[in-house]
């Protein structure tokens, strides 16, 4: 077993220790702070210290971040490390490593960063331009996982007796139904204002698929599960379907959370998938907004709830993950942006969540989602398409956990349809691959 020397084995040490090997390498681990224990053991082991213990060792030299409690503005200048980008440089000739590999991965997926002062979008998100990986340009990478199997490396070349861990490459896929109907459902207000909508823009097109769904004629556009469903049975894939639970609203487009059809409709999805709470844009730092919306979804489901993903992104840390926490969450799938591509924390592994403020992990984990859900509306279908290969494959080739996220209004559109098969066949030859 691989045993890690560390000077003072702090909440903050210990969460990115697990992190590394046990969260994404697969491997158990020991620590201790005995200096004498650690240069008699004759196996695998690490030194993460000032200083370096033995020479029959891994020496990762320390940086004071892991051993503080504080919150400070700190210096990240970022270097090349064999076409990886790196800092919290240590420019020690006696380190196997030329970076704190430990806080580097700390200060990224704890998103340290977020507990500085920051700018917000125009929707009051964290915005990206603030991001170290954004600025440096190494968003599109998981370096943690990336850092984590160059480590592995360096240790499997220094223990023969230590096996390098298998990668392991999974897949999930979210739909969300942000309008889970275009025109059937959605109350008398708004079918009166959407046909004068249309008729003031002259749009007969839709004047006439409107009432032709009205009169049980056509279909709705939107409804276009059945095939989602049967996609995910085609390529066996995990498919994650959210729904709001709030009243309408400018950025919450949904219908009326009491509507009979839309719980049936929910419930159905819950016999083929798992069904979570879209959290609503007003929901933000409101515990009673996001404990009613959840136990609205709940009462529909008649099961708790324990996925959860933020509408636009728009939470703020570490109150809103502390929220989750309250409620009963425990898995949350808001760890990106809404308007840029992307490992928000530095990875591409679920991982759980560190508060800063309260110095503690909790249990809630959280999944990284690299790609956002409107991506169609600012790239051609061939560039989303490039993205999306991109980025699977930067995934698979760490064993990460790839998450995606699509609107169910967009399956109307036989390129989105089309785009969406492609992305659950590669993650299908991958994940059989690895």
């Amino acid at each position: 077993m691989l045993l890690i020397y560390c000077p003072k084995v702090t909440n903050r040490a210990g969460y990115v220790f697990n992190l590394i090997f046990k969260t994404i390498l697969g491997t158990d681990f020991e620590i201790t702070s005995d200096s004498a224990f650690f240069e008699s053991h004759s196996g695998t082991k690490i030194c993460y210290n000032g200083t370096k213990i033995g020479d029959d060792c891994i020496f990762v030299k320390s940086s004071p971040l892991l051993f503080r409690h504080s919150i400070d503005t700190l210096d990240t200048d970022v270097f090349d490390y064999n076409g990886v980008p790196a800092f919290f440089g240590t420019n020690n000739k006696d380190a196997d490593i030329p970076f704190d590999i430990f806080a580097a991965s700390f200060y990224l997926v704890s998103r340290y960063e977020e507990y500085l002062p920051f700018r917000t979008d125009k929707l009051g998100c964290y915005d990206v331009s603030n991001s170290l990986a954004y600025n440096k340009g190494f968003l599109d990478k998981p370096v943690i996982d990336i850092w984590a199997w160059r480590l592995a490396e360096k240790i499997s070349q220094g223990f023969s007796d230590w096996e390098m861990p298998k990668k392991r490459f999974d897949f999930i896929s979210t739909v969300n139904l942000g309008q889970a109907y275009k025109y059937k459902r959605i109350g008398l207000m708004r079918t009166v204002y959407g046909y004068c909508h249309d008729m003031a823009k002259r749009d007969w097109h839709h004047v006439k698929q409107r009432t032709k769904v009205l009169l049980n004629k056509q279909d709705d556009p939107y409804d276009n599960y059945e095939h989602i469903i049967q996609l995910s049975r085609k390529y066996g894939t995990k498919t994650l379907f959210w729904s709001l639970m709030c009243d309408y609203t400018p950025y919450d487009h949904n219908i009326s959370y009491r509507n009979v059809h839309l719980r049936n409709t929910l419930k159905h999805l819950a016999d083929y998938g798992k069904v979570g709470i879209s959290l609503s844009y007003g929901s933000e730092g409101d515990l009673l907004k996001q404990t009613s919306e959840t136990e609205r979804l709940a009462d529909v489901l008649h099961k708790p709830v324990i996925r959860s993903r933020f509408n636009y992104q728009r939470y703020h840390l570490p109150m809103d993950y502390k929220n989750l926490n309250k409620i009963g969450i425990e898995k949350d799938f808001s760890m990106g942006y809404h308007n840029a591509v992307g490992f928000r924390a530095g990875t591409c592994t679920p991982f759980h969540f560190f508060n800063i403020d309260a110095n503690r992990e909790y249990n809630l984990m959280v999944y990284p989602t690299p790609i956002p859900e409107g991506i169609f509306s600012d790239h051609t279908p061939e560039e989303v398409l490039d993205i999306y290969k991109n980025i699977i494959k930067t995934v698979g080739n760490v064993g990460g956990t790839f998450v995606s996220t699509w609107k169910s209004e967009g399956f109307t559109d036989e390129t989105y349809t089309s785009t969406y098969e492609k992305i659950l066949a590669l993650c299908k030859e991958i994940k059989d691959n690895n």
